[in-house]
């Protein structure tokens, strides 16, 4: 196939490939969330502040969620004419939510409101909120609104549909003096992952990111209420029976008592709140496993290995025995049972004080559908703002980039790279040589919706230079020269998660340069010059596939509290 016609197929092949992307994008419908319930719903007032307490469940097909819908669940005092939002709660889909993670800002939402991905949205959340009382709330009605932004277009052309989810008919009701405070204990377990034989808290091995999470969750929902207060943390490790008793004893002190400093440091807890126990091997647990699973036909023996739990031996003795004598089952038990034993159960004790004994009308909505009460992790992802890009070009060997984002919303990025694959083989006949330096200039221009945009992700067209020297040889026979070229590109980069983009981009340009064409001879040990030429090429230039890491610095979140602040 003539060069040209090659050309034009892959022009043609790489702007289908665009305009698929696009169409996808704009031809996305929000699913949204299809049910929200409010629970134990209650409205306070006490010194000129109106205080908003509910517990609000979501129970939607989170897995479905358009990756460029935002719903924002806003809570709504309403009477007649008046009426005050209150900081609402916007569960985000992968696009606009990695915008929001990777810029830090949000044009749908401000800091004082609650964001969370779609798709590891807390099942349960604890909502309190504080507003300033006005006379016309004594008569208000509570609305939970549920707007869906479907953000695939400029901010001035998103599409929203908004539902009235839930009427409270509640009036405002003055809070009474304090009557009476009563203690409150809250049980849960955290499976936190240590390195074998090590005893160090480390945040980002296995799942401990979100098993953290799980104790500061806890430890912040009593926070956020104005009317209660912590009395204690109790932290209580487990160990399972694998490994000798000895060394499981020091594993499960030394590992609480790592976990202990971390609460108190990382979590800002009070030191002499905060106690701890341990038990090195945690036999009762294995016992259970093994009642539960006495019908399965992966433990044949159970009765058996339940005799030898039972032994009055000494812990090490009964283990080798049972591993020993029942290898199989003791496989499957290493597997299935002993992860889950290694655990810390920890119990928040705390006082919450009584603030009025508010009575509700027999015609009060509590929610559009009752539900038990379970407590949930939240996603404790934080915002960071990419400050520079590495990419290398998977079609070339030995190759670097880096790009900076710069400008209003980060519209604007300059890029950096370096070639330098320098390979020779089949005995210096064949030659593969380049080194080059070339600089970048982008800019992203779709998508127009800046919430549906991360950054360094979208489209982009660019003007590019670049200059280097190469050798190209193929059995004995190759050209020598010095080359610059300048050109304009074309390309998208698509997300793959919050740090890792894939980009594709083609380079249509003119290149110029002397060139020295030769043949190698004696074994091509000697290069003889054969003739001169001025080398000119205008066409396609450049195409690359990357990989690309964004990194980026943290930025601090606010939280609103509301009058009184955090108390313990």
């Amino acid at each position: 196939m003539p060069r040209t016609r090659q050309q034009i197929c892959f022009l043609l092949a790489f702007f289908t490939l665009f305009i698929y992307n696009s169409l996808q994008a704009k031809n996305m419908t929000p699913l949204g969330l299809h049910n929200i319930a409010a629970q134990n719903v209650e409205i306070l007032r006490d010194e000129g502040l109106v205080q908003v307490k509910m517990d609000l469940r979501f129970t939607a097909p989170n897995h479905y969620y358009s990756n460029q819908l935002v719903t924002l669940v806003t809570p709504r005092l309403v009477c007649g004419n008046d009426s005050v939002e209150l900081p609402s709660i916007g569960l985000y889909g992968d696009r606009p939510w990695y915008h929001y993670m990777r810029g830090g800002t949000d044009a749908l939402q401000s800091d004082n409101d609650l964001k969370y991905r779609a798709k590891s949205c807390p099942e349960l959340l604890f909502y309190v909120k504080n507003t300033i009382y006005q006379p016309w709330m004594d008569r208000a009605v509570l609305k939970l609104v549920r707007t869906d932004i479907l953000c695939c277009r400029t901010n001035e052309e998103m599409e929203h549909y908004i539902t009235a989810m839930m009427a409270a008919k509640m009036s405002i009701v003055p809070a009474k003096p304090i009557v009476e405070e009563k203690i409150y204990k809250r049980r849960s377990r955290a499976n936190i992952g240590f390195v074998v034989g090590r005893t160090e808290i480390q945040p980002d091995y296995g799942n401990n990111q979100m098993e953290l999470g799980r104790i500061r969750n806890s430890i912040e929902s009593v926070r956020n209420d104005s009317a209660a207060t912590t009395t204690g943390l109790l932290l209580k490790g487990y160990a399972s029976p694998e490994g000798t008793w000895e060394r499981n004893n020091q594993l499960a002190k030394g590992r609480i008592e790592s976990l202990r400093h971390y609460v108190i440091d990382e979590m800002n807890v009070p030191d002499d709140i905060v106690s701890t126990s341990y038990q090195p091997e945690d036999w009762e647990g294995f016992r259970e496993f093994v009642v539960d699973h006495r019908d399965s036909p992966q433990l044949p023996h159970a009765d058996k290995i339940l005799k030898i739990i039972d032994k009055q031996w000494h812990p090490d003795k009964k283990l080798a025995h049972i591993a020993m004598t029942y290898p199989k089952e003791y496989r499957y038990l290493l597997l299935n049972c002993f992860p889950d034993l290694r655990r810390t159960e920890y119990t928040l004790k705390f006082k919450r004080r009584k603030l009025i004994e508010q009575q509700l009308p027999p015609d009060t909505v509590y929610s559009l559908r009752e539900a038990p009460l379970t407590v949930l992790t939240y996603d404790q992802s934080r915002p960071y703002r990419p400050i520079l890009a590495l990419k290398t070009n998977l079609l070339i060997p030995v190759n670097a980039e880096i790009e900076v984002p710069f400008g209003a919303e980060s519209r604007w990025s300059l890029l950096a790279e370096y070639w330098a694959p320098w390979f020779v083989w089949r005995q210096n006949s064949r030659a593969f040589e380049i080194q080059s330096l070339g600089f970048e200039l982008r800019y992203w221009a779709w998508p127009r919706c800046q919430p549906c945009r991360p950054t360094l992700t979208g489209t982009f067209i660019g003007a590019y230079v670049q200059t280097g020297k190469y050798d190209l040889e193929w059995n004995s026979k190759g050209d020598q020269g010095e080359f610059t070229s300048v050109g304009l590109t074309l390309g998208h980069s698509w997300l793959l998660s919050k740090h890792w983009n894939l980009e594709l981009s083609l380079g249509i340009g003119a290149l110029w340069g002397p060139q020295r064409h030769y043949n190698g001879e004696y074994e091509d040990t000697h290069l003889i010059w054969k003739r001169n030429r001025n080398l000119f090429y205008a066409g396609p230039t450049k195409l690359k596939f990357s990989l690309v890491w964004l990194l980026g610095s943290a930025k601090k979140q606010s939280t609103f509290h509301g009058k009184g602040g955090r108390q313990w």
